[in-house]
C-alpha cells in the first residue's frame, strides 16, 4: 500500500492545478483501510465507508484503529488508509486487489482478507477536530542491504522521542539517523553508504517490520548482520538548516540544505543543468479552469534566486467555495528549471489539514540538452524522489521527464523579453498512474520556467 504515498508525492511534482485536481473533495469523503503483512503475504482490507468528520487526508487516526482491530483477527503489518471520493476509492481498491491477487507459477502471491469494519460511533459524533498529536516515543530500527557485497545490516529496535507525525522535523530526524547509520555500516561492514530508518507506533509493529525485512532475503545468499547502534542524542535536535516546521504551515524550504552534496555538485557544474541568466524579474500568474464541474483558481509566483540556477515557487489553488472548498499550497524550489529540489504541499478542506514534503535524491539518464531552447529539440532526465508523508514512513519513487521545445515569441501579459513554450510529460514508477502532461513557458526576463495555470 506504499503506492498510495508514492502517488501523493508524484502528484506534487505536477505543480498545483493537477495536484489539486486529485485532491479536490466532494461534499462527502469516504475511506477504506488496509494492513499489509509482507512477511506472511496477507492483506486485510476494509470495505469503503463514510469518513468521520475531521478525518485528515491520510486517515492517520483511522489507520491506527483499523490496525488494532485487525490485531484481534490475528493480523499485523503496515497500516494505511486512503481518503477520497467513493468512485476513486472503488477503482483504487479494485486495482490493489488485482495486484495482490496475482499468481506466480500458479500460486497466489497474497491472501486477501475482506474485513467488515467501521470507525467508532464517537469518531462520527465529534463536532471539532481532535487536538494535534504531541511528540511521543516511537520505536525505530535502521537497515541497509548492499547487493554488491551481499550484506544486509540492521540495528536493533530502539526508542526515540520523535516529533509528532504532522511535523516535518520528524522525517528530517529520521533522515539524520539514516545518514549516521549508513556511515557506521559502511565503516564497519564495507557496505554502500545508504540506509533508511523506520519508525513505528509500537514495539510490536517495529519488531515485525524488522523481522519481515530480514527474512525477505533469507534465500538470496545475502549475509545478515545485526550492528549494535543507537543514534547520537545530538541527532535528535534540528540543525539550523532544518527548523521544526508543522506540515500545516506553508513555508518555503531553503533551496539547498539536506540535499545530497554529490547532486548539488552535479547541478552546479554540469552544462545540462545551467539556466541562462535572467533579469531576475519575479512573475505572478493566475487563472481559473474547470475540473469536472468545479472551478479552480490558481495563483503562481515564481522568482529566480540569486547566486545559482534555482527558482523558487509558491502556488495556491482553491477549488469550489464555502464549506466544501479545498485549498492546496505548494512551496518549493527547482533546479535545472523543471526538476524540483524540494517541495512542501499542504491541503486544507472541511475535513482537515494534511501535507507532505518531496525531496530529490539523485538524477540520471540525461537526454538531449535543454539550452539553448531550439524549437523541435527534446530533452529529459530521470530522477529519484523521496516523499515524507504526514504519517508513515518515507517512500521513494522514480520520475521520468521528457520535454519538446515549442515556439519562441515576445513575452505576453506585459512581460519583457521572450517566452518559449514547452510540452512535457511526467512518467512515474507507480502501477496505475499514467503519464501526465505539463505545459510550461520559459520567460527570459525571469530566468525560470512557469506553468500555464489555466490548463
Amino acid at each position: 500500500m506504499r503506492n498510495m504515498v508514492r502517488v501523493a508525492g508524484a502528484l506534487a511534482l505536477l505543480w498545483p492545478t493537477l495536484a489539486l485536481a486529485q485532491a479536490t473533495p466532494p461534499v462527502q469523503q469516504f475511506a477504506y483501510c488496509s494492513v499489509n503483512d509482507s512477511g506472511r503475504h496477507d492483506i486485510w482490507v476494509s470495505q469503503i465507508f463514510p469518513a468521520p468528520p475531521h478525518t485528515d487526508a491520510l486517515g492517520t487516526e483511522l489507520a491506527k484503529a483499523f490496525h488494532d482491530y485487525v490485531g484481534t483477527l490475528g493480523g499485523a503489518g503496515d497500516k494505511q488508509c486512503v481518503v477520497g471520493a467513493r468512485p476513486m476509492l472503488e477503482d483504487l481498491r479494485l486495482k490493489i486487489a488485482g495486484i495482490m491477487g496475482r499468481r506466480s507459477m500458479g500460486i497466489r502471491v497474497y491472501s486477501w482478507h475482506d474485513v467488515q469494519w467501521t470507525p467508532s460511533p464517537a469518531m462520527y459524533a465529534r463536532t471539532v477536530a481532535p487536538p494535534p498529536a504531541a511528540a511521543e516515543a516511537s520505536y525505530v530500527y535502521c537497515r541497509t542491504t548492499d547487493a554488491d557485497t551481499r550484506t544486509q545490516v540492521t540495528s536493533e529496535v530502539f526508542v526515540a522521542a520523535l516529533p509528532a507525525a504532522n511535523v516535518a522535523e520528524r522525517y528530517a530526524t529520521l533522515e539524520r539517523y539514516s545518514h549516521a547509520f549508513a556511515r557506521s555500516a559502511a565503516s564497519l561492514h564495507g557496505v554502500a553508504p545508504e540506509a533508511s530508518c523506520i519508525a513505528s507506533d509500537t514495539q510490536a509493529e517495529a519488531d515485525k517490520s524488522r523481522n519481515d525485512y530480514r527474512h525477505a532475503f533469507r534465500f538470496s545468499g545475502i549475509k545478515g548482520v545485526v550492528m549494535p547502534w543507537t543514534p547520537d542524542p545530538a541527532l535528535a535536535s534540528p540543525s539550523p538548516s532544518a527548523p521544526v516546521q508543522p506540515v500545516a504551515i506553508p513555508q518555503a524550504p531553503a533551496p539547498a540544505p539536506a540535499v545530497d552534496t554529490g547532486l548539488q555538485q552535479r547541478i552546479a557544474t554540469e552544462k545540462f543543468f545551467q539556466l541562462p541568466a535572467g533579469a531576475g524579474v519575479p512573475t505572478e500568474r493566475s487563472g481559473t479552469r474547470t475540473i469536472g464541474t468545479i472551478p479552480v483558481l490558481t495563483k503562481a509566483q515564481v522568482k529566480r534566486l540569486a547566486g545559482g540556477n534555482a527558482c523558487q515557487l509558491h502556488t495556491e489553488s482553491t477549488a469550489g467555495s464555502g464549506a466544501t472548498s479545498s485549498t492546496s499550497t505548494i512551496d518549493g524550489s527547482t533546479w535545472a528549471g523543471l526538476m524540483p529540489l524540494e517541495s512542501t504541499m499542504q491541503m486544507r478542506n472541511a475535513f482537515g489539514v494534511s501535507g507532505f514534503t518531496v525531496r530529490t535524491l539523485s538524477v540520471d539518464a540525461l537526454q538531449g540538452q535543454p539550452f539553448p531552447l531550439v524549437q523541435g529539440n527534446t530533452f529529459g532526465y530521470t530522477f529519484l524522489q523521496r516523499t515524507f508523508p504526514a504519517s508513515g514512513n518515507p517512500v521513494d519513487t522514480t520520475v521520468t521527464l521528457r520535454c519538446e521545445v515549442g515556439a519562441t515569441t515576445p513575452a505576453g501579459d506585459g512581460m519583457t523579453g521572450e517566452q518559449t513554450e514547452l510540452q512535457c510529460t511526467h512518467s512515474f514508477s507507480i502501477p496505475g498512474l499514467n503519464p501526465q502532461p505539463l505545459r510550461v513557458h520559459w520567460y527570459s526576463a525571469v530566468g525560470c520556467f512557469v506553468q500555464d495555470v489555466g490548463r
